[in-house]
């Protein structure tokens, strides 16, 4: 079994390419539960891949799986953030 070095991990663009200023908050709130999709593909593939015998890297796997689960943690607590943001907007009196 191979593992590989820390620096082949690849860390994940959260914003797509634009201007610093012209940063659009739902482009990049997209680019990042799109992210969070594939490394959750990605922990589906490893995992099944294992299962099934076709591969033997299981460092990898449980990486991957490490990957996508604090991803997800995180996709949640920023949605969990926007609800109760948005919760206190609609309570605010006019």
């Amino acid at each position: 079994m191979k593992i590989g070095n820390i620096s082949s991990v690849q860390m994940p663009k959260l914003l797509p390419k634009q201007d610093a200023g012209k940063i659009d908050f739902g482009e990049a709130l997209n680019g990042y539960i799109k992210n969070t999709n594939h490394l959750e593909n990605v922990s589906k593939t490893e995992k099944s891949a294992i299962i099934s015998g076709k591969s033997d890297n299981i460092s990898k796997t449980v990486l991957d799986i490490q990957k996508a689960s604090i991803q997800m943690q995180l996709t949640m607590a920023i949605r969990n953030k926007l609800v109760n943001a948005y919760q206190e907007i609609m309570r605010m009196q006019i």
